[in-house]
């Protein structure tokens, strides 16, 4: 029996007696652990032939660049297919390598997938769930409510029913997203006095509730000997949206509550190395669409709604296509609009102050009705309005870093 990496996260098991190859079984990383010899006899005895023209068919389906909708697949095998929430690439895919080699040991240890905003932290945690799960190990996940139904209704994961806080006692916590250092501190102690053997986090530091510094973060992970991963690959928004993405997502990390120009820049130097680690990212996934309309007339609406229904049938059906996202000072009728035109389609509908209820899952697509104001905010940063003005700034960023495809501003 023979293992073949297809992609960064992907396996294929087959059988070859020289004289015959069997396709056995394909998935994640948890594939190899979860293929048994009761299995392999099972399918070794019931394979059935081959298609005749297997090997003449295209495996992927290939777009030119620019043409968002040309055909059902984009550049990563399977984006518009439930698994993809699961997806790991070659970076991901390292980091759960080396977590697997501790998964299976006796040591108690702990593993941190750091990264920004659609790096593939939370399809990690859930690939080493499965795999935690396929072991025998007692798991506990926690993660927010959006998280655990996004990977409920898109994977055969039983999500719901190994959840769990960072202060359980268990042999094997994943703790996805957490809010504050703190709960990060109280699980990583958990490991320390022997009540949890392996703990396992996915997090971007910063976007910690608590604005965490350089030197409280590495003496953190320092003292509890983390093995820290650093993700910098964004495959879950296309490239073309990274251009406004990015400067929004340095801008709400470097933004502090203080009035004094002197001690915003000290805030934004006790965290540069933080910075530069999460918010350096590459987008690797090509393509994307994005459009900023000033003062927006429904016919724009309808027209970016025609936009979308001419890729209808690539559209996710298991889980909404579409986040709809508006501030207290939008136009409630061009709202009203997208919602009355399009019954065929499947769409989350949120306020802005609601932005948590979205983080950490993700969507095809993105309509974003907000004041002139609050888009200005979001691309320059604020300082000096408080500890509250720099919370709202960074619920405003939660939307934008969501809608892997295409993101469209109606902006007031």
């Amino acid at each position: 029996m023979y293992e073949i990496k297809i992609s960064g996260g992907d396996r294929m098991l087959v059988h070859w007696d020289t004289k015959k190859l069997v396709l056995l079984d394909t998935g994640g990383h948890e594939t190899v652990p979860r293929y048994d010899a009761a299995k392999l006899r099972f399918d070794l005895e019931y394979c059935s032939p081959a298609p005749p023209d297997l090997l003449q068919r295209p495996l992927f389906q290939t777009r030119a660049r620019g043409e968002l909708y040309a055909a059902p697949n984009g550049h990563f095998p399977g984006e518009n297919e439930g698994l993809w929430a699961v997806h790991l690439d070659d970076e991901q895919g390292a980091l759960f390598d080396c977590a697997y080699d501790a998964l299976r040991g006796e040591e108690p240890s702990v593993h941190v997938f750091a990264g920004g905003p659609g790096t593939g932290k939370t399809a990690i945690l859930a690939s080493l769930l499965s795999a935690a799960l396929d072991l025998g190990n007692e798991v506990r996940l926690s993660a927010m409510a959006g998280v655990v139904d996004y990977l409920e209704f898109s994977t055969d994961l039983p999500v719901a029913d190994h959840l769990g806080t960072a202060w359980d006692s268990v042999d094997v916590l994943l703790l996805d997203d957490p809010n504050s250092l703190y709960e990060v501190q109280q699980a990583s102690r958990s490991v320390l006095s022997g009540r949890v053997r392996f703990l396992a986090i996915g997090v971007d530091p910063m976007q910690l509730n608590d604005s965490v510094t350089d030197s409280e973060w590495e003496s953190w992970a320092a003292g509890c000997h983390a093995q820290v991963g650093w993700l910098r690959d964004c495959y879950r928004q296309k490239e073309e949206i990274a251009d406004l993405v990015l400067p929004v997502i340095r801008a709400a990390a470097l933004s502090g509550p203080s009035s004094a120009q002197g001690e915003n820049l000290d805030y934004a130097a006790s965290r540069r190395r933080l910075l530069d680690r999460s918010g350096n990212l590459r987008f690797v996934n090509p393509n994307g669409y994005v459009r900023v309309y000033r003062e927006p007339s429904i016919d724009d609406v309808r027209g970016e709604l025609a936009r979308l229904r001419i890729g209808e049938s690539s559209l996710w059906k298991h889980w909404p296509a579409l986040l709809l996202v508006s501030d207290n000072e939008s136009d409630a009728s061009l709202i009203e609009e997208v919602r009355s035109q399009s019954d065929w389609l499947f769409i989350e509908t949120i306020s802005l102050e609601e932005a948590l209820r979205v983080k950490g899952v993700e969507f095809q697509h993105g309509f974003v009705f907000m004041s002139q104001l609050r888009f200005q905010d979001l691309q320059s940063g604020v300082a000096g309005d408080g500890e509250r003005a720099v919370a709202d700034l960074r619920l405003s960023r939660i939307p934008l870093t969501r809608a892997r495809d295409s993101l469209v501003f109606f902006v007031y």
